[in-house]
This record gives structure tokens, C-alpha cells and sequence, in this order.
């Protein structure tokens, strides 16, 4: 029984966050730079993973999941106490 959400034995490319200036936002830069990387990983690797972090998580999943086809496995909640 698979355990992972990644077939067992595959590879990863894993990103920190893909960030474009809020100035250039809107003009398709962060859909390029996904394609141009995924093009140069696809030989090498099986799945690409990515951390991102924002306070408009509707935009960040219409984005990753909806532009881009990424698939939403995890979540980070954190809330300030004091």
C-alpha cells in the first residue's frame, strides 16, 4: 500500500517559492519561469514539489493548482497567540 504522495523510489525537484516583484506581477512571468523549469527538470525528475506562503491563499491555489496544474496535498496554518 502506497504510503506517500509520490510514487515510492521517485525523484523530486523541490522549490522555496517562486517570487516575482509586485510591479512585473500580471504579465505571465511566474506561468514562464514554471515552464521554463519544469522543461528543464522533466529529464531528471518525476515530480516537482513546491513552499510557498501568502496571506491571498485563493490566489496562490487558483495559480498552482488551476494555471499550473499542481496538485494540493499539505497545508502550514499558523495563528499569532501573543
Amino acid at each position: 500500500k502506497q504510503r506517500s504522495y509520490m510514487d515510492v523510489g521517485s525523484s523530486c525537484f523541490e522549490i522555496d517559492e517562486i517570487y516575482v516583484k509586485k510591479e512585473y506581477r500580471n504579465n505571465n512571468i511566474g506561468h514562464k519561469l514554471f515552464e521554463i523549469m519544469e522543461k528543464e527538470v522533466f529529464k531528471d525528475y518525476s515530480y516537482i514539489s513546491l513552499a510557498t506562503s501568502t496571506k491571498d491563499y485563493k490566489k496562490i491555489f487558483h495559480f498552482y493548482i488551476d494555471e499550473l496544474g499542481m496538485e494540493f496535498i499539505n497545508a502550514f496554518l499558523i495563528k499569532k497567540i501573543k
